[in-house]
């Protein structure tokens, strides 16, 4: 057997590989290093034989090597979705504007000059943006609603400026009707309104704005005395708001009107918030269909504005409505002692339904008044003439509600047919 070589390259020293066990820990005599000899060599690893039974299994380094490998893919694609979700969650700036922050996950550019800074006070008020101008009062809050499958409607957009923000960030909140502007391109309302907050008084702007079936919602204010210095600056901030896309290839998935049928006729639901009750003979013995619908905005409530509408079948008439008009104010004199009846013919009030108004309206509206009891009913009715006799539908809600439920009640009735 060869000489062993002392490992220190610059020591000539010899070892007898008889005289050392492998594994010892050798001290060399000439130059102090010490080293450990080389144990014996390890078996080798059996071959995996593809051709053995089912119950067969890798060897552990074959496994090891897999799971390194499923542990390593894992690892690389966290960090590419990590990265994926901060490039589209972070404001970018664009080279060409070092101001204006682009919003992708939400189509908005928006430029902001350097004297703005985030307000995190404000965040819960604009999910976007909400920021605060430095040395001043003025403050602004951006904040968006994905509806995914729809457009907004415009009492919802209301309820989003007012309801939702206004309402909660000032006391005392004087807030004057919409008027229509532009913001985004799009048409928008704006609401200018005065509040209080802690000792404060304050005046500001907001508006409400809906496209691609998202709403927009921009609110400025600054101190009362202050806001007519700080209102261009304010301004400047909603005008340097911009769609990012101005033609995203986007359109409404929801199917529009549910057809609410019965024993030969039908009426059309275009919000798809009525439901049949199980026993309509318990609101009249002459109704064949009973509905009930409770308004769905995105301010919670636990006793949301309900409305409701019944469909009856009367004997033959050569006046259809005006036999069920006759039919209803009899009702309404005998169960709740109404007996005075107003006909509109002025604008109807609120949305329309989602899927949008019928193209004739054939419906009549009435206030019906209780002149004592101070009770007051929106009714909405309507009446063909079938083979068999009248069908009519009378829908209803509290007049109180009428500027949540007048248009929605108006296409519900227009919408009867009786084939």
């Amino acid at each position: 057997m060869a000489a062993l070589k002392c490992p220190n390259p610059s020591c000539p020293f010899l070892f007898d590989p008889t005289q050392v066990p492998p594994g010892a820990v050798l001290t060399c005599p000439r130059c102090t290093m010490r080293f450990t000899l080389g144990g014996p060599a390890a078996p080798p690893v059996p071959a995996f034989d593809s051709t053995t039974s089912d119950d067969a299994v890798a060897t552990p380094s074959v496994v090891n090597s897999r799971m390194m490998l499923v542990v390593g893919v894992g690892a690389v694609l966290a960090v590419i979705f990590a990265i994926l979700a901060l490039y589209f969650s972070t404001p970018r700036k664009s080279a060409t504007n070092p101001d204006e922050r682009f919003f992708r996950d939400v189509n908005l550019a928006v430029t902001v000059p350097p004297v703005w800074e985030t307000d995190e006070a404000l965040r819960k008020f604009g999910n976007v943006l909400a920021m605060k101008k430095s040395e001043s009062s003025a403050r602004f809050c951006l904040a968006t609603r994905d509806f995914r499958t729809r457009p907004p409607q415009p009492g919802e957009l209301r309820d989003g400026l007012v309801a939702k923000r206004l309402d909660k960030l000032f006391d005392d909140l004087d807030d004057q009707p919409p008027v229509q502007e532009s913001w985004l391109g799009q048409p928008a309302e704006k609401v200018t309104f005065r509040g209080r907050s802690g000792e404060n008084s304050y005046a500001g702007a907001g508006w409400a704005v809906g496209v691609h079936g998202r709403a927009y919602w921009f609110i400025a204010w600054s101190l009362e005395s202050e806001y007519d210095r700080e209102q261009a600056d304010l301004e400047a901030v909603r005008a340097g708001c911009r769609l990012i896309d101005t033609d995203l290839n986007w359109k409404t998935s929801e199917s529009g009107s549910t057809v609410l049928a019965g024993e030969g006729f039908h009426v059309l639901d275009g919000d798809r918030w009525w439901t049949a009750e199980s026993d309509p003979t318990s609101e009249d013995p002459k109704a064949v269909m009973l509905l009930k619908a409770a308004f769905r905005s995105g301010i919670r409530s636990d006793r949301p504005p309900q409305a409701w509408a019944a469909v009856y079948k009367l004997g033959p008439s050569d006046d259809a409505i005006g036999t069920l008009s006759n039919y209803v104010k009899a009702r309404y004199a005998k169960h709740f002692g109404i007996q005075k009846f107003v006909e509109l013919s002025d604008e109807p009030q609120g949305d329309a339904p989602a899927a949008g108004m019928p193209a004739t309206l054939a419906a009549m509206r009435f206030q019906a008044v209780h002149e004592s009891a101070n009770i007051e009913k929106l009714v909405v009715v309507n009446a063909v003439n079938t083979a068999s006799g009248v069908v009519g539908i009378e829908a209803w809600c509290p007049w109180s509600d009428r500027a949540k439920w007048e248009k929605r009640l108006l296409a519900l009735a227009s919408s009867l047919t009786a084939p």
